[in-house]
């Protein structure tokens, strides 16, 4: 099965074949986290800021045509991560009622931290919001509580 942020690219037959195979929530709403670099930023409050935004905008508003908002704070995990976090939203996106995927608004969290090697590290959380089934609050802050360092070398 393709992954659900590619469902505005999937074809007739590729939508059905994921109905078929029970995957009507995946087709209604998203949810994805990832780490990525953070080359270029000037330091975490910047990057976690920068990284929210390209998130928001990316998966949620692309013609920025809704509200949105976004808020930048220190941030710190029981497992020694500290740098910042933002949280943005964006609401009010224009219903198009052709569109094969749901509208819906979005939450980003950014977070940005340095490595012990010193090395900024991003990592970002995109959701869909506003129905009944959306990703909670207590699990959001589980997950954010989760992050650590990870040597891979």
């Amino acid at each position: 099965m393709l992954p659900d942020f590619a469902c505005g690219e999937w074809s007739q037959e590729e939508l059905d074949e994921a109905a078929e195979d029970g995957a009507d929530d995946v087709l209604s709403a998203r949810a994805v986290a990832g780490t990525r670099g953070g080359q270029g930023a000037t330091g975490t409050e910047d990057s976690s800021l920068l990284l929210a935004a390209n998130l928001l905008l990316a998966n949620c508003d692309q013609n920025a045509e809704a509200d949105s908002s976004a808020e930048t704070e220190p941030f710190s995990n029981e497992h020694g991560i500290t740098g910042h976090i933002t949280t943005a939203t964006v609401t009010g996106l224009p219903d198009d009622p052709d569109a094969r995927c749901p509208v819906r608004d979005g939450l980003v969290i950014g977070i940005s931290y340095l490595s012990p090697d010193n090395n900024l590290v991003r990592w970002g959380l995109m959701t869909d919001i506003g129905y009944e089934d959306e990703l909670p609050d207590e699990t959001i802050e589980q997950i954010v509580g989760s992050i650590r360092y990870y040597n891979a070398g």
